[in-house]
């Protein structure tokens, strides 16, 4: 898992399903042999592990108190890469257009249609995007303007 604090606010549950993993909380290290559990309540808690054994496997659940479950843009942009990976472009595409049908116009998504537009060669139809996911979060510019998905696009930023 990637070194971050919860964005969204949420908690988060970790189980380790097989293997050991080591995790950071805050600087604090610990180790995490099969059949831990670790509960993060706290969305400002620094957050990273690493697995220890070959076929580690841990089981990472998030959501908000009080509130059903509702996935994040995470899952659909992960969705939608792994699309883009494989040549589907098109079908990437849609996936984020579900996105921005089920929560609006949200920045972030605009953001990566803008990035797979590029990858499948449209960088005309990117810009717009990009410019729309700007205007409404500008601190995306600066991540803009070193990803290389949106390379074609440098020079309008």
């Amino acid at each position: 898992m990637e070194e971050h604090k919860e964005g969204s606010g949420h908690e988060e549950l970790y189980l380790v399903v097989r293997g050991r993993a080591r995790f950071t909380l805050d600087g604090e290290e610990f180790d995490a042999p099969a059949s831990t559990i670790v509960f993060l309540p706290e969305a400002g808690v620094l957050r990273v592990a690493i697995a220890e054994e070959e076929g580690t496997t841990v089981l990472a659940a998030g959501g908000w108190p009080g509130r059903p479950f509702e996935p994040s843009g995470w899952e659909w942009a992960f969705e939608a890469y792994g699309r883009a990976g494989q040549g589907d472009f098109d079908g990437a595409l849609e996936v984020l257009q579900d996105w921005l049908h089920e929560r609006g116009e949200d920045p972030i998504a605009l953001y990566h249609v803008a990035c797979i537009e590029c990858r499948a060669g449209r960088p005309e139809e990117a810009l717009p995007h990009l410019r729309r996911a700007l205007e409404l979060q500008p601190v995306l510019e600066e991540r803009a303007r070193e990803d290389e998905d949106l390379a074609p696009l440098r020079e309008a930023l």
